[in-house]
């Protein structure tokens, strides 16, 4: 499965199902898949797994030198099948590909195993101030309470701080609504203070992009408009 992190549940529904784990990948366009969980295991629920055959993935800070295990940074790609660059765009190719590596835009961290763990996107990431917020991380703490089934983060503007977090979810069928304080206090138990949404609100329909994934940009719409599907 790829295109979005895939919930603990999810996991344990699909192995009830086939009897066998559902294995987690990720890949990009711009570089074909390049890293998924083994097929001989171990499979780590949660993690994109290690880098495929044929494929060098290093996670780099800002200054492009590669991180120690459990250190955040930028995830960069080299694999023969790599774009050549965007076409007619040489200013977002440069950007883009430096000495024969591709930059993904994504922020992961590695186990001391090699797997890699996705952090998030970084034009998603959320500026709360100086406080760097990472949407799937709260996403992550609000699906584990009970009756939720999905939850999506997004920063919404604010005339102080810049960003704040703010959350939509889903519940699951026959689940009672538990309320937008009993979220905020379970994530306020499992986050820092600055990562907890300022408003959690359920919905009922995902806005979908024309490629079938969560359109970020409509909730963040949605979210200031005050409307909701």
């Amino acid at each position: 499965v790829g295109g979005d992190k895939a919930p603990a549940s999810l996991h344990q529904r699909m192995s009830r199902a086939v009897g066998k784990p559902l294995l987690e990948m990720c890949g990009m366009t711009e570089t074909g898949f390049y890293a998924i969980n083994p097929y001989q295991g171990p499979v780590k629920i949660g993690s994109i797994g290690l880098a495929m055959r044929g494929v060098a993935v290093r996670i780099v800070n800002e200054e492009g030198i590669d991180t120690e295990p459990g250190k955040t940074g930028r995830m960069v790609v080299r694999t023969s099948d790599m774009m050549v660059g965007y076409w007619n765009e040489t200013l977002m190719t440069h950007r883009a590909v430096r000495e024969g590596w591709l930059d993904t835009g994504d922020l992961a961290w590695a186990d001391d195993d090699g797997y890699m763990w996705f952090v998030g996107r970084v034009k998603e990431m959320i500026a709360r101030g100086a406080f760097k917020v990472s949407p799937a991380m709260v996403e992550e703490v609000l699906v584990a309470f009970p009756g939720i089934e999905r939850a999506a983060v997004v920063g919404i503007s604010d005339a102080v701080y810049g960003q704040l977090p703010f959350a939509f979810y889903q519940l699951k069928l026959g689940a009672n609504d538990p309320g937008e304080d009993a979220l905020k206090k379970w994530a306020t138990e499992r986050l820092e203070l600055l990562a907890v949404p300022v408003n959690c609100v359920p919905i009922e329909q995902w806005p979908i992009t024309t490629q079938g994934k969560l359109d970020r940009n409509r909730l963040i719409w949605m979210a200031e408009a005050g409307a909701v599907l």
